[in-house]
């Protein structure tokens, strides 16, 4: 798990794992069920059973990332919001308020299930423009 200092940050995270689940953990240093959920995620035999996971923490008493606290209308802590990069644009499948690990854990697997999709789409996209720049190459 990363810990992200502001947007830009969390932007670069979100593109470079563009083919995983994203978990946004919105926490704080003084909250004891935000230091449980960040025990899971920093637990690498743990972690090492969702390799289509990548969980970055967001520190809401961070000033630099007061936007996206606010956009996602934070309230309490920890809130955990799994979300997928699709079309350019951060889909989020469902989310956990409170600690409920148990709760994350049924919303990845299902969460597979969207990912999956996502990327044979894109995978069939891909193949549509290959077909198509090869039948120009051979027109020419």
């Amino acid at each position: 798990m990363i810990t992200v200092q502001n947007k830009n940050e969390l932007d670069n995270f979100v593109i470079n794992n563009s083919n995983k689940i994203i978990l946004l953990y919105f926490g704080a240093s003084w909250c004891g069920p935000c230091k449980s959920l960040k025990a899971i995620l920093k637990d690498e035999n743990t972690m090492s059973k969702y390799e289509k996971l990548a969980p970055v923490y967001i520190d809401i008493d961070l000033e630099d990332l007061e936007d996206i606290v606010n956009m996602y209308s934070i309230e309490s802590i920890p809130a955990v919001y799994l979300s997928v990069l699709h079309d350019d644009q951060v889909k989020t499948i469902d989310s956990v308020i409170g600690f409920n690990w148990q709760k994350v854990e049924e919303i990845y697997y299902n969460g597979l299930k969207i990912l999956s999709d996502i990327n044979d789409n894109n995978n069939n996209s891909d193949n549509n423009h290959s077909d198509n720049n090869e039948m120009n190459d051979t027109n020419n």
